[in-house]
């Protein structure tokens, strides 16, 4: 009995952005629909040892899993998966399976096939807002863990450099006097005055 497996083209930091299903060579076959990596330490396989139908579902599952590109995931796969083969039937089980994924795929918050222009670049701002609160917690958290570590380093620093460090301050105070001096103008016309005239 042929066995068959499921098998991943990676990018070069490691995330897969391509699921398939085979039997023997079928990994390092040419592939019309995608391109194939040409470091062969880059195409993987995720599960082998399995039936057709076994193979099918895996497939289907990791392509759901991981989200196609054009729904905000990872792949560049243009189909669920699970066809390709020729006198495959699918058995009724299998489809009723497939039926009720595809009903919920409808509600996951990456299938953007859904959703208005509004909302999707309401989304896509939340994505960048929520990524830039993690980048800067986790360089706080950094800086934090770093000065705790390195404080006699700090202390010798700042006492090594205590007169250049005066100068820099300086130079950055005459450097920016221009600026500060403008925006206490702007200041004084559209905050504090318009409040004394209230009052």
């Amino acid at each position: 009995m042929q066995k068959y497996y499921t098998y991943a083209y990676l990018r070069e930091d490691g995330t897969p952005y391509y699921i398939g299903k085979g039997s023997g060579n079928r990994l390092y076959s040419y592939n019309r629909s995608i391109n194939r990596p040409k470091d062969k330490s880059r195409i993987i396989i995720l599960k082998d040892g399995m039936s057709e139908e076994d193979s099918f579902r895996h497939e289907i599952y990791m392509i759901h899993v991981l989200g196609k590109k054009i729904n905000g995931g990872l792949l560049h796969n243009k189909t669920d998966g699970g066809e390709g083969v020729s006198g495959y039937v699918m058995s009724d089980e299998t489809r009723k399976k497939q039926s009720i994924a595809a009903k919920n795929r409808v509600n996951l918050p990456h299938n953007k096939k859904y959703f208005t222009e509004d909302e999707k670049r309401e989304a896509k701002r939340k994505r960048q807002r929520e990524y830039q609160r993690k980048i800067r917690g986790e360089r706080k958290e950094y800086m934090k863990e770093w000065r705790a570590n390195n404080q006699d380093k700090i202390k010798k620093y700042k006492e090594e450099n205590k007169e250049n460090l005066k100068d820099l301050w300086k130079r950055h105070r005459e450097q920016n006097k221009e600026k500060r001096n403008e925006y206490s103008k702007w200041y004084y016309h559209n905050v504090v005055k318009p409040l004394k005239e209230v009052s």
